[in-house]
């Protein structure tokens, strides 16, 4: 658990966390994240 003084720095905060969090993960359990960012879109087909 975290906390700040003010709104914009626990922001900061957050980010600066997740930050962290991510690299310790790419360091120590690199199989763990996807290595390949996909975006899908769903296409919806209309009956004749």
């Amino acid at each position: 658990m975290v906390s700040a003084s003010d709104s914009g720095k626990a922001w900061e905060l957050r980010c600066f966390l997740r930050e962290k969090m991510v690299e310790f993960i790419q360091e120590n359990h690199p199989t763990s994240l996807p290595r390949v960012r996909t975006d899908l879109h769903l296409r919806v087909h209309e009956a004749p």
